[in-house]
């Protein structure tokens, strides 16, 4: 049986192309003698399974098929080993981050540059940028002498790191795929009841983003890790009562659902998510009126008053579009406010159809540089 490193260079090997020791130690980032050194091995381990590495000079290594069944029973038992390792600098930083944040304990550098099959000056390549990325979070690495590292930081902020690096929630928490799934269509179920309850309107990139913080929630608390008090109660000035009431009635629902108990912090950070992505529907047939803030009115005007100068057409008097804004600018606030960003899976597509709405938008955009 191939162990984790012969499985990942058998990886890179075909029975009809050679690929060269140099191209093998580029992406494996390993030294030339390394990669030989290790093809050597690879090759003793290969013979009993019907196979041998060819080395051919000028050309490099392929894998020559000497028994076709053993060949096969091979790739069968390599392929339902479901432990893939990271093979790119992208994969392993992605790795490190989901390592350090989803431990308590020190990480040693010897056991992840063993586990990664990779010398320790790669390693720490890896790992200075997957420091930095942490720290645009407040996050920070910190190192004890004879322990290891491991990452420091609110929950709040390590929240935020999961869901804007490791997107996908089978990577983050190393979770079962199907049961995975399962628990987020759950969460969705509950959510799309409970904004129908309470006529909340969500578009479909911020109901998706939704799920994936709860997600994520969910899957902290049921390690352990959950929001504090003196946390959540800096929230306390954003949130109104309408969002605790909502927050309240999906927390019940999630409770039944997931089988985990929200506490009272865990239920104002479900209120902060859904206060930075609602907007106000009908209820009742009678349209809800926002309390806006007099800052964020007199930043609309600033941010019209830019578009006019920059451009010379005049919003400044629409008021069905200062209504929107207005709107729009109450839950921007808070995700701006807390780092909330959200991607727009159409950026791109409005930026090369819509190129003057774009340019006023960003024009428009330069005014929040200022602190709101």
């Amino acid at each position: 049986m191939l162990n984790r490193r012969q499985q990942l260079l058998f990886s890179k090997f075909t029975s009809n192309q050679y690929i060269t020791a140099a191209e093998l130690a580029r992406q494996l980032e390993l030294s030339e003698k390394t990669v030989r050194t290790r093809v050597k091995e690879l090759d003793k381990e290969l013979l009993p399974c019907g196979a041998h590495v060819i080395s051919k000079q000028g050309y490099g290594y392929r894998i020559s098929i000497t028994d076709e069944v053993l060949y096969q029973k091979l790739i069968m038992s390599v392929s339902a080993d479901k432990q893939v390792l990271p093979t790119s600098s992208q994969e392993r930083i992605l790795y490190l981050l989901s390592c350090f944040l989803n431990s308590r304990d020190y990480v040693k550098l010897d056991d992840l540059s063993s586990f990664l099959f990779i010398s320790r000056n790669v390693l720490t390549g890896d790992l200075k940028k997957a420091e930095e990325m942490l720290s645009k979070y407040g996050v920070r690495l910190v190192r004890k002498p004879h322990y290891g590292i491991r990452a420091e930081g609110t929950e709040f902020d390590k929240r935020l790191c999961i869901s804007n690096y490791l997107m996908k929630p089978d990577f983050i928490l190393q979770g079962n795929r199907r049961r995975s799934t399962d628990e987020m269509r759950s969460i969705g179920d509950t959510l799309l009841s409970c904004i129908r309850e309470h006529s909340i309107k969500l578009s479909e990139v911020l109901f998706q983003n939704l799920i994936i913080h709860i997600y994520i929630a969910a899957k902290r608390m049921k390690a352990g890790l959950y929001m504090t008090a003196k946390e959540t109660d800096y929230f306390q000035t954003s949130l109104g009562e309408k969002e605790m009431v909502i927050a309240q009635n999906l927390a019940k629902g999630l409770e039944s659902s997931l089988g985990i108990v929200f506490s009272e912090p865990e239920i104002k950070y479900l209120a902060i998510h859904l206060a930075g992505k609602r907007s106000i529907g009908e209820e009742n047939g009678e349209s809800l009126k926002l309390e806006i803030p007099r800052r964020l009115m007199d930043l609309i005007t600033e941010l019209l008053q830019s578009v006019y100068d920059s451009f010379k057409i005049d919003f400044r008097q629409n008021q069905e579009l200062i209504l929107s804004l207005s709107q729009h600018m109450v839950p921007l606030d808070i995700r701006i406010r807390y780092d909330m960003g959200i991607d727009n899976p159409l950026l791109e597509e409005t930026k090369k159809n819509y190129f003057l709405a774009y340019a006023i938008a960003r024009q428009a955009c330069i005014v929040l540089n200022s602190p709101i």
